[in-house]
């Protein structure tokens, strides 16, 4: 009883292999929607209740999955297929070499659009401006300004896991960096500030936190390729068993 069809075919590109989603189309009670599906999940039309509600309604029946799942596929006749990238940094794409960021990508000839980025809400910010906006001058006082505030000593050092951090491609590190200090010396917000080389960031919006799951954080490690990522918030209880963690 829904219209639908498959508006766009959409292959996630990770890195390392690729997933393919569909974004589908659809009206159900009386309301347009857009949804995006995974290839693997299509067939099953399960998602047609969490996706769309209970207005969308395959009746009982031999073989009707079966067909409004081939019905859907026909009446798309104007798929538009497009590859998405589910990562930060550097990629190669079509001999160039780009840097991806979650508002498109950087290529030699600037900011390009066109280049589809599909990240984690906690990888969002990570947004950078288009180059021929910006003002070199201004970009170099800003620096200037930086390693004012932090000190020549931790300035130089924060400046550096900046540059290491993009030129990852080239030379990955084998090590992260640790900011210690007691609570209220500015920890985070040292980090936020390192951080806005490569988007906008505060204390409150930084992309980990330690009391995520590991797999979570790995996760978004991983897609933030070539970037500063911060994990923050490292409070360990004060029972034996967190002590021997520590050590």
């Amino acid at each position: 009883n829904f219209p639908a069809e498959i508006i766009e075919d959409v292959d996630i590109d990770d890195g390392v292999e690729s997933t393919r989603h569909f974004t589908i189309r659809a009206t159900a009670g009386g309301r347009e929607m857009t949804v995006s599906v995974p290839a693997s999940e299509y067939t099953s039309l399960n998602w047609v209740m969490s996706k769309l509600g209970s207005g969308a309604i395959i009746s009982p029946g031999f073989g009707l999955h079966d067909n409004a799942r081939a019905a859907i596929q026909y009446l798309s006749a104007s798929t538009r297929r497009r590859t998405a990238f589910a990562h930060l940094g550097w990629r190669q794409v079509d001999g160039d070499w780009l840097y991806l960021h979650a508002g498109g990508a950087i290529a030699r000839e600037g900011l390009r659009t066109d280049v589809a980025v599909h990240l984690p809400p906690e990888l969002s910010r990570y947004e950078l401006p288009d180059p021929a906006s910006v003002d070199l001058r201004e970009s170099f006082d800003a620096v200037l300004r930086f390693l004012q505030l932090m000190g020549p000593s931790r300035g130089w050092r924060l400046l550096s896991l900046v540059s290491i951090a993009i030129v990852a491609e080239i030379l990955p590190p084998d090590f992260i960096a640790w900011i210690w200090g007691r609570t209220g010396t500015f920890k985070s917000t040292v980090a936020a500030l390192t951080s806005n080389f490569f988007g906008v960031f505060d204390r409150l919006t930084l992309p980990g936190n330690l009391k995520s799951t590991a797999n979570a954080t790995e996760a978004l490690a991983f897609a933030a390729k070539d970037v500063i990522f911060t994990v923050d918030d490292f409070a360990p209880s004060s029972g034996q068993g967190a002590h021997a963690a520590q050590e």
